[in-house]
């Protein structure tokens, strides 16, 4: 009886110390959004959106409008990396950010992207303000052609994030057939 009474309070503690670190127990997944997204995910996405249209402001520019055609785009780039284990702005289909919005039939006058990948636990303080401190990526978030956006994060599955927006620029001004892009170097952000 004292062996049974041990068991039981020892798989209880033990439970009971996976569920405090965040471990689902026997494989179930964590909450998810409408769409079947992680909410931790989801919301690594709209604080990054947050914090971008922030920087923005601060700037006295407009901020920018999140598109979720723009944002499946940008998901599923992270995945993508974070599936195949490859970080780049050109995936190993040789398929670039702008080849990617072309077969989601997303049309534009000017577009951009800024990836990056993180370990910190403060994975999207860290990415902005990698950004920002990247004279190529800051030029995207700070772009007054862009209007739209979409941003999407990945888990690596090991503690880490990719990150990936995508900008757009919808103009009336500019001549038919006319494109701008822009994307710079991969930034990645390790925790010590």
């Amino acid at each position: 009886m004292r062996n049974r009474i041990e068991v039981r309070l020892f798989i209880v503690a033990v439970s009971t110390a996976l569920v405090s670190v965040g471990c689902p127990l026997g494989g179930i997944p964590g909450p998810t959004n409408g769409d079947g997204v992680s909410l931790d995910i989801s919301s690594k996405e709209e604080d990054a959106f947050d914090a971008v249209n922030q920087e923005r402001v601060a700037e006295g520019l407009s901020i920018l409008t999140m598109r979720e055609d723009l944002r499946a785009v940008a998901r599923a780039h992270s995945e993508d990396m974070a599936d195949r284990d490859f970080f780049d702005h050109v995936n190993p289909d040789g398929d670039d950010p702008f080849d990617r919005m072309a077969d989601a039939a997303i049309t534009y006058n000017t577009a951009g992207e800024n990836i990056a990948w993180t370990n910190y636990s403060n994975a999207v303080e860290q990415v902005v303000d990698g950004w920002m401190n990247s004279p190529g990526h800051r030029a995207n978030i700070l772009n007054t052609n862009f209007t739209h956006t979409g941003m999407g994060v990945a888990s690596d599955g090991e503690g880490g994030y990719y990150f990936t927006q995508v900008f757009i620029g919808i103009s009336k001004d500019v001549p038919e057939g006319f494109v701008e892009i822009y994307y710079d170097e991969p930034i990645a952000l390790f925790a010590d």
